[in-house]
């Protein structure tokens, strides 16, 4: 049994489930709150996600994690490829992945993810938010939406939520069943950045520079060096293209 909590207006989906699961037991398969009316919306590393009445979809669910034996890292990484490969088939549009997990068109930000875990009991359970821009934010300028990306298709943010809802409850069981390590090559082909430069930016000052090489099956960065090669671990950590602005 599944649950979907509409809410008209909520300070963050994450804070907002993660309230019921502390004071609720979770019966359901998942339980998922969403709202295109966010006003404190959190992304990576305590960032605040820019959020304007309608122009964002704001959606987090809770599943139990028993049968997912991966880190963190990893379950953030598959939901980053099932998100960019469900929007890539909805706009018919080229959408990448910013490692680790930001969804992007070109260089402009369509949306991004956050993952936590809280414990009930003896069991661990994934609080998985998604954020997509519906429409382009006016606040940012290197941002695009769904609606951008779609102009020729007639797409309302409803139909866009229950597509990926579906699209979600199919592909886990998979990688319940697999793990990540059949979909490091999927991961590696969205990545915007294989085989370019970039530098690695950690509290605006210069952590690595080199040539995008891949990721591990543990779900770090390789990165080529001129002193050879480095594993970069995701954390408070940004990264930028040596063509885009320091």
């Amino acid at each position: 049994m599944n649950s979907l909590i509409y809410l008209p207006q909520c300070s963050s989906t994450q804070d907002e489930i993660i309230d019921f699961i502390n004071s609720n037991h979770l019966e359901e398969d998942f339980i998922a709150v969403y709202t295109f009316n966010q006003t404190n919306g959190r992304g990576q590393y305590g960032n605040i996600w820019e959020n304007y009445p309608n122009e964002n979809l704001a959606y987090s669910f809770a599943i139990k994690t028993k049968n997912i034996f991966c880190s963190d890292i990893l379950f953030n990484y598959y939901t980053a490829i099932v998100v960019r490969d469900f929007i890539a088939n909805l706009t018919k549009t080229e959408v990448k992945i910013k490692w680790p997990n930001d969804l992007v068109i070109g260089n402009l930000k369509l949306g991004g993810i956050l993952i936590e875990t809280v414990r009930q009991e003896s069991k661990t359970v994934a609080i998985i938010g998604i954020g997509i821009n519906f429409m382009a934010p006016k606040s940012m300028k290197q941002a695009t939406s769904i609606q951008a990306a779609s102009s020729h298709l007639s797409l309302t943010a409803d139909d866009v939520l229950e597509s990926l809802l579906s699209e979600l409850g199919m592909l886990l069981p998979q990688f319940e069943r697999n793990g990540f390590t059949p979909l490091l090559v999927d991961y590696e082909e969205a990545n915007r950045d294989t085989d370019y430069n970039v530098r690695l930016l950690h509290n605006n000052q210069l952590f690595a520079e080199g040539r995008v090489i891949g990721v591990t099956a543990q779900g770090a960065l390789r990165l080529a060096t001129p002193i050879g090669e480095r594993e970069i671990v995701s954390g408070e950590i940004s990264l930028r293209r040596d063509s885009e602005p320091k």
